[in-house]
């Protein structure tokens, strides 16, 4: 399934943090900030500092940290 981003904004981050597998952080500004994680990938194009917009896909849903371990 597609992630997309849920507002406009700055990519603060792109990284593998532990449990939390892939993550993508977008700062929104006035202090709020949206996490996506445990993605199966990113968007290659998607990197720290990059501008996105509402809706613009960021990655992919997968399994990804702890998640990857988790029985269906």
């Amino acid at each position: 399934f597609e992630v997309y981003a849920v507002s406009g904004g700055v990519v603060g981050f792109v990284d593998n943090v532990g449990t939390f597998g892939r993550v993508v952080g977008i700062d929104h500004g006035f202090g709020l900030v949206s996490v996506y994680g445990r993605l199966a990938d990113v968007v290659n194009d998607i990197d720290a500092g990059d501008r996105v917009h509402r809706s613009q896909i960021i990655g992919h849903a997968g399994r990804s940290g702890l998640a990857r371990n988790t029985q269906l």
